[in-house]
């Protein structure tokens, strides 16, 4: 329905206008992601701190950190939300991980 220009640029398209001619399904690595998210929303509730792995239009991929809520307009719902890009956390955890390994913590 809606982003905005920072969304835009996260995802690596030009414009609002390239990223809305996309279904939001194509922007997630693994539909399951998706689908486990759908299920935690209902109006009110806020899922918040969801690490998920998405998509940029040239089709590499990024870890994003998502909030979101399901708002009900009416007779009709939509989601509302951010995402962070947190790809550098990711990969600082994951050296991390193989450092205490090396030093041969569990």
């Amino acid at each position: 329905l809606e982003c905005n220009t920072a969304f835009v640029r996260l995802v690596g398209y030009r414009s609002r206008e390239e990223v809305l001619a996309h279904n939001a399904r194509e922007f997630y690595v693994n539909p399951r992601d998706r689908e486990r998210l759908l299920l935690l929303l209902r109006p009110g509730v806020v899922v918040t701190n969801q690490e998920l792995q998405l998509r940029r239009a040239d089709g590499t991929s990024f870890w994003g950190l998502a909030h979101v809520r399901e708002v009900a307009d009416g007779p009709s719902t939509y989601l509302e939300g951010i995402v962070i890009d947190i790809t550098e956390r990711k990969i600082a955890e994951v050296g991390v991980r193989f450092e205490l390994e090396d030093v041969g913590r569990p």
